[in-house]
């Protein structure tokens, strides 16, 4: 059963297509991966732009008809937040860190094609 929330929590590992970490990391690039809704993956696609700490893009989640949707959050050292302003699901967060060019949630790990 799919459960649309005001806010949904994106437990998403993304890998990297572009861009590569470095002390400190830098999350600039396309990455690709999934999210869970429910008990269903979906294919997600972002591009991330890193700035002083600061982080935008895009997102893709076509299953769940986001596409092209604005993202922004933060860095603060390999921890990585950020928000998907996502439609009728309202917003998309993912909340983990950057390891050896992969962000990983705190609970799921999931590594898309390089």
């Amino acid at each position: 059963m799919l459960s649309l929330a005001p806010r949904i929590l994106v437990l998403v590992t993304l890998s990297v297509l572009a861009g590569c970490a470095s002390a400190p990391p830098n999350v600039a690039g396309d990455w690709v991966g999934g999210i869970r809704v429910g008990t269903t993956w979906h294919a997600a696609h972002v591009t991330i732009d890193h700035a002083h700490g600061l982080i935008s893009g895009r997102a893709d989640v076509k299953a769940l008809g986001v596409v092209d949707a604005p993202l922004e959050g933060s860095l603060d050292g390999r921890r990585v937040r950020f928000r998907v302003a996502a439609g009728e699901l309202n917003e998309l967060w993912f909340e983990g860190r950057e390891e050896e060019d992969a962000l990983r949630s705190d609970v799921h790990e999931w590594r898309g094609p390089a």
